[in-house]
């Protein structure tokens, strides 16, 4: 008697514990490399907004990540911590969405571990796994949105696409990244809806087009949250106390860039090209590379719509972002590092179709470089036991006396420490008495010293250093009449 062939339900529970292998390794990865407390620049904000609810991070202004976050510092230890460990939960989410994704387009076993395995291992999905940022839950939402879609497609049901159109939608509270794959959103919604458009197209637009932009505007709602939200306050910059209207101002400021405009400028083509280029290479490898081209060419011809979908997503992201003159650009590329991720996977799928060996081989290969590629990283990602930003906001409340002032002039090595001593004070960790005077002038320090209050700064040199005699108390600078 010959052996039958494994039936759907076996499939469904293959699949399925693979997705658990993978997150159990993206748990166990990310688990071992955790921030244990706060870090520094916008990981130390985003914390302190968090753990408080007062103060609104910095443009755009994320409010949905900061209430999510805030539910992760009930968890037990500091604040920073659980914001930590939000990071490495949604770290494991988006592996296990891009391999349910994988699954979704129909790849084979080995095809479909390709796309986790890339994505899990990407250092720029890695280093922000294991430390408070908007990058993991963002790219959850992503892919989140894209399963929906193809479920839309696949069962050609509306209301899929209205959930993954109001879940992107909430994902600009998030980050805002989400908004450049649009493309891809509507060649797969555009898809779903086809079959349906040849019989009745205007029912059929309203339903699913018009729908989807409803949907869309409502879960982008979130971003009210801002001005109508728990916060209330923009910054902690006194002595001015904020305002509804001030903040409401702030926030009509940034959803049309706010300071962020400035970063985008004319940049040479080559360059950026070649700069960008190093970014996915970084983060998927030359073989990645090379299979994903050679996935794209053969699902272009096998699955020429999804294909279309995934690599409009990449194209779009890349384009908004081409122009965007940060250091970090690798974090605001991650959608197309993850359309890469899947296009690779169609590449051992190839393979697979030609022959089912050649498949595995293919995936074994691209595996083995990969987790060396990791090893070599690891040390670089590792984060167990860096505690220098906790240390160092310790020290400067120890130094500050109650009453004192932090005057600041927003230079980024200043950002650095600032977010920290903020995360203390909103955190209830130390610095309770102090003020943060971000728009400081000179006749307001004048007049701090004169009451006879301690003013500070957080590095030697700053705008108003040339009115006053700075004097260093580690780890911070008294400031002293001239």
């Amino acid at each position: 008697m010959s052996a039958s062939a494994p039936s759907a339900d076996d499939e469904t529970a293959r699949t399925w514990a693979l997705t658990g292998l993978f997150a159990l390794a993206a748990a166990l990865l990310y688990g071992m490399t955790l921030c244990p407390t706060v870090s520094w620049y916008d990981s130390a904000e985003f914390s302190a907004s968090a753990a408080s609810l007062r103060v609104v991070p910095h443009p755009p202004g994320y409010p949905l990540y900061a209430i999510l976050g805030h539910a992760f510092t009930w968890l037990p230890g500091e604040a920073a911590l659980g914001m930590n460990v939000m990071s490495a939960a949604f770290g494991v989410v988006t592996v296990v969405l891009v391999h349910r994704v994988a699954v979704e387009l129909s790849l084979s076993a080995p095809a479909a571990a390709v796309p986790p395995l890339l994505v899990g291992v990407a250092p720029s999905v890695w280093g922000n796994a294991n430390v408070a940022e908007v990058y993991t839950p963002g790219l959850a939402i992503l892919l989140g949105a894209i399963l929906l879609c193809l479920g839309a497609r696949r069962r050609g049901d509306a209301r899929l696409a209205w959930a993954a159109a109001g879940l992107a939608g909430a994902g600009l509270g998030v980050h805002m990244s989400v908004a450049t794959w649009g493309l891809g959103f509507v060649v797969l919604v555009a898809a779903g809806a086809w079959p349906a458009l040849r019989g009745s197209p205007r029912a059929t637009v309203v339903r699913w087009g018009v729908g989807c932009a409803v949907a869309t505007l409502l879960g982008a709602a979130v971003l009210l949250l801002v001005p109508f939200g728990p916060f209330d306050a923009v910054t902690p910059l006194g002595p001015y106390e904020d305002s509804f209207g001030r903040i409401w101002a702030r926030f009509i400021a940034d959803v049309q860039g706010g300071v962020f405009r400035r970063y985008f400028k004319p940049m040479p083509v080559l360059g950026r090209m070649t700069w960008i280029s190093g970014i996915l290479r970084r983060n998927l490898g030359w073989g990645g590379l090379l299979v994903a081209a050679a996935g794209m060419a053969w699902a272009l011809k096998r699955a020429r719509v999804l294909a279309l979908a995934f690599a409009a997503g990449a194209v779009g992201n890349v384009a908004f972002f081409f122009r965007y003159d940060v250091p970090d650009l690798d974090v605001f590329l991650l959608p197309c590092v993850v359309s890469l991720a899947v296009f690779a996977g169609w590449g051992v799928e190839a393979a697979a179709r030609l022959r089912p060996a050649l498949g595995w081989g293919a995936a074994a290969v691209l595996g083995m470089m990969r987790v060396a590629a990791a090893a070599d990283v690891y040390p670089a990602l590792d984060r167990s036991e860096d505690r220098a930003a906790r240390v160092y906001g310790e020290q400067a409340c120890a130094a500050l006396s109650p009453g004192s002032v932090l005057a600041m002039t927003s230079r980024p090595d200043e950002w650095r420490l600032y977010s920290v001593v903020l995360y203390m004070h909103e955190a209830g960790e130390g610095c309770a008495d102090v003020e943060f005077w971000g728009m400081a002038s000179v006749e307001m320090i004048q007049g701090a010293l004169q009451a006879g209050r301690p003013v500070y700064a957080f590095v030697p040199a700053p705008r108003f250093g040339w009115a006053f005699r700075l004097e260093h108390e580690a780890p911070l600078f008294r400031v002293n009449p001239s």
